[in-house]
């Protein structure tokens, strides 16, 4: 018999009690079985035969009275024996209920606080650089492109009545910007929207606007590590899985870059539409096809078409990602042929669920104006090919066409597809396909760069260890994709899809971080299993249950696994041993080590520089005394700069066009040629930034930066006379100018002698002497343009003088006429020719 008071002592904790409801299952299922027949730990197993729980028999295991054990479990094995009836197809209502209630009391208030913790990590790790971002009465968003949504932000607040003016959604596409409307049948409209109403409750001014962008990353990388933890705990059923993978996700450190704390770009937003997606295309798979349209599968047939829909209105650049879908239907279709499945009826529900997204999509198109016709199609097109391949599903397999039939309909299809949509819509196909080679092969900003480089350690800068941790899972998930898991083929067209785009470009690597950490998840708790500390995860064990079952077997591991491994078997005291100690030491090293060494650099990185603040805020103040209005108080600077500085100093930072196209070609230009860019620039430029970027000898950049467009023997430079400094950062290293006509000194003096004017010029943190020099002609006369104000002096011949140059000529290019006081004798030194910028 079995002692009671040892059946209490397991009875009174909630895991023990699901452990011990778990081996009773099994007993009741066979005379004997064995130890891995049982989801328990080792260190638990050893237990319950040392107490005499459990007894060993000549052929494997067997409880030594199942019926105390019986009484004794009670209401925990009632609630897991309900959960064991249940196969993996489960409805959404049993993931969200099927918790020993007896577990959710006693655990609740650690499950809150681990759930606090989770939030705290992923707040700590993205707004640290608080002071950053809020820099006094100002909101520095960090990166460039976030400024782009706050213009278009700020300009939809300015002709909304409010949050409840929805009239409002229909604006976006028409909303008045620089370059024509802020939209204009592109870009990212369900965003804005959303930003819009979060605005707009919070006051519905500039400062609400730099709050909201500020905040959402944070509050989205929050919404998508609930869905992870959603998509392992309750659909994969694995909280250990689960918690993992949550606690990665606030680790990987490009995806903590792109949520951090005033990155106000599209891309968080992104993030939580994909993971609804794939959490909600793992619902449907999850559920019985054998009625498709049964309640519990249309509920979540239609969460997945809504978040298909709100992936595809998220984000222009949104077919990439759901090129993902078509490539599970390409695989799922053929094998419901292999395995003699109709696909019609297979594939119902997520067909049902892209038809909902293509009527809400192309319903916002036409109502609303939101997205080209070329992008809010892609759902139809979704639609009109999974109906058509799972059509030509049935008819291969009705007729025994063979499944090499269907693969080359497959390959053909799209072909002709594509041939007829050019045909009937000829601009739609090039478009889309311009799209993708804009998207996929311009390399010239660095976020389209490829991941997997030297220069990103292997990629390990942006995924941290978790592609180490994560990409083996995703080669085992293959195997179970192609052996008929619906699931794993869901996951797998997903990951390795967004795998195969961050490998093109790291604009990517955060999209696949948000499934990497699921399967990364899945191999932590399988290293730590392997060292007998926890048992395996639940996708493992079932996966060799479908496999011993394939083989004819009767192992009850796999759905055991499913009613218990939701959270009743955690870390077994008694398997701590010096082999499980050492390797999990080695897994947190490793995840934490590689993660703290990157994740901070990254975050970091899109902070705006105190420089870079500074000067805007300065060129801001310059031009408010001037009473300057866009365009000409327009910054010339690098893109990667340009829309912030535009936003400081005018507001208007809708695109960086100009500085992209021209920059460059304007700085490392011959330095002759100034002049020529002077005319090009003048009319629409009001400030020009230089910068410490790599120099070529001869070019304006050298010149500009070395000299500040005085003349300079050593470069061989003659002096600008356009390009007036008006600003230098504290160390120097960002130099503001402005451009002018120049005030023309002109008189006479020797024939055919060279007159040199200088003059000292204060600027702040910075002071240096510019010069400039012309020839005399055969009468004497020559002509001078300067760029700066001040007094003058000239040398020519035997002879100096000095002459004032007022603002208003440098302003306006007026001539100024020579002073009298001239001083004779012999040449007058000039002093040094070098400036500290020279030395410098």
């Amino acid at each position: 018999m079995t002692d009671g008071g040892a059946l209490d002592e397991f009875t009174d904790d909630p895991d023990q009690r699901a452990a011990l409801a778990a081996v009773l299952e099994v007993d009741d299922a066979s005379d004997t079985w064995a130890f891995e027949d049982v989801p328990v730990d080792t260190g638990r197993f050893g237990r319950f035969v040392d107490r005499g729980v459990v007894e060993e028999t000549g052929g494997g295991y067997r409880l030594t009275d199942p019926d105390a054990v019986r009484r004794a479990v009670g209401n925990g094995r009632a609630a897991s024996g309900d959960a064991t009836e249940s196969s993996p197809a489960r409805p959404w209502h049993r993931f969200i209920e099927d918790t020993d209630p007896n577990e959710v009391s006693t655990g609740r208030l650690p499950a809150v606080a681990l759930a606090l913790a989770i939030v705290a990590l992923f707040v700590w790790t993205r707004a640290y650089i608080y002071p950053g971002v809020f820099r006094g009465r100002d909101i520095v968003l960090t990166a460039n492109d976030p400024y782009y949504y706050r213009f278009a932000l700020e300009r939809l607040l300015a002709v909304s009545g409010g949050p409840f003016d929805l009239t409002t959604l229909t604006q976006l596409e028409g909303v008045p910007g620089r370059d024509g409307p802020i939209l204009a049948g592109r870009g990212e409209p369900f965003y804005l929207a959303t930003l819009w109403m979060g605005a707009s409750l919070l006051g519905g001014d500039e400062t609400a606007a730099g709050i909201v962008l500020a905040w959402y990353p944070v509050v989205a990388a929050l919404l998508t590590a609930g869905l992870v933890y959603l998509v392992c705990a309750r659909i994969m059923e694995d909280r250990r899985v689960g918690l993992v993978a949550a606690v990665s996700l606030a680790l990987v450190p490009g995806f903590a870059f792109r949520t951090s704390l005033g990155f106000g770009d599209h891309h968080a937003f992104d993030y939580v539409w994909l993971m609804a997606t794939v959490a909600s295309l793992l619902w449907v798979v999850a559920l019985d096809p054998e009625d498709p349209f049964a309640r519990p599968v249309t509920w979540a047939a239609g969460a997945l078409g809504v978040a298909v829909a709100g992936q595809t209105l998220a984000w222009e650049g949104s077919p990439l990602i759901l090129l993902a879908l078509a490539g599970y239907f390409a695989v799922k279709v053929p094998l419901d042929v292999v395995a003699e499945r109709s696909p019609l009826r297979e594939n119902a529900p997520v067909l049902l669920a892209i038809g909902i997204a293509a009527a809400l999509t192309l319903g916002c198109h036409l109502a609303l104006g939101w997205h080209s016709i070329d992008v809010a199609v892609v759902p139809t097109l979704l639609l009109v090919g999974g109906v058509g391949l799972a059509t030509a599903g049935e008819i291969v397999r009705d007729r025994e066409l063979g499944v090499e039939t269907l693969l080359g309909l497959e390959v053909g299809g799209p072909l002709v597809g594509l041939l007829v949509l050019f045909l009937v819509v000829p601009g739609t196909v090039t478009r889309l396909l311009g799209g993708l080679s804009f998207l996929l092969f311009r390399s010239s900003i660095g976020e389209k760069e490829p991941t997997f480089a030297l220069d990103t350690a292997l990629g390990l800068e942006l995924l941290g260890p978790f592609v180490l941790l994560g990409v083996p899972v995703m080669v085992w998930g293959l195997r179970r994709a192609a052996a008929g898991d619906r699931q794993w083929l869901a996951l797998s067209a997903f990951g390795w899809w967004l795998l195969f785009l961050t490998a093109l470009q790291i604009r990517f690597a955060a999209h696949l971080a948000t499934l990497l950490v699921v399967f990364s998840g899945i191999g932590v708790v399988w290293i730590l299993a392997r060292a007998d500390l926890t048992a395996l995860p639940t996708p493992v064990q079932r996966a060799r249950g479908d496999t011993d079952r394939n083989a004819g077997g009767e192992n009850r591991q796999s759905r055991e696994s499913r009613s218990h491994a939701g959270g009743a078997r955690w870390v077994d005291p008694d398997s701590r041993t010096v082999r499980s100690g050492v390797t999990t030491l080695l897994v947190v090293a490793l995840v934490v080590g590689v993660s703290g060494f990157y994740l901070p650099g990254e975050v970091e990185g899109g902070v705006i520089e105190d420089e870079t603040y500074h000067t805007a805020t300065w060129m801001d103040g310059y031009g408010e005394e001037r009473g300057w209005t866009w365009p000409n108080d327009y910054v010339f600077s690098r893109w990667s700069t340009n829309r912030v500085y535009n936003y400081f100093v005018s507001g208007v930072s809708q695109n960086y066009s100009q500085a992209y196209h021209n920059y460059s070609r304007f700085i490392y230009n011959d330095s002759a040629a100034s002049a020529a860019w002077y005319d090009r620039l003048q009319n629409d430029t009001g400030f020009v930034v230089i910068e410490p970027l790599p120099r070529r000898a001869g070019t304006i950049q050298q010149h500009l930066y070395v000299t500040y467009g005085s003349r300079w023997e050593k470069g061989g430079y003659k002096a600008v006379s356009h390009y007036r400094a008006v600003y230098a950062s504290s160390s120097t290293r960002k130099k503001v100018f402005t451009l002018v006509p120049g005030a023309t000194v002109a008189g006479t003096a020797p024939a055919n002698v060279t007159v040199e004017a200088r003059t000292t010029v204060e600027i702040p943190n910075e002071t240096f002497l510019y010069r400039q020099q012309a020839t005399t002609g055969t009468h004497g006369e020559y002509e001078l343009v300067v760029p700066y104000p001040g007094e003058y002096e000239l040398a020519g011949g035997n002879r100096t003088w000095n002459v004032t140059v007022p603002e208003t000529a440098v302003r306006n290019g007026t001539r100024v006429g020579i002073g009298s006081s001239q001083r004779g004798g012999g040449p007058r030194a000039l002093g040094p020719v070098t400036t500290s910028a020279l030395r410098r």
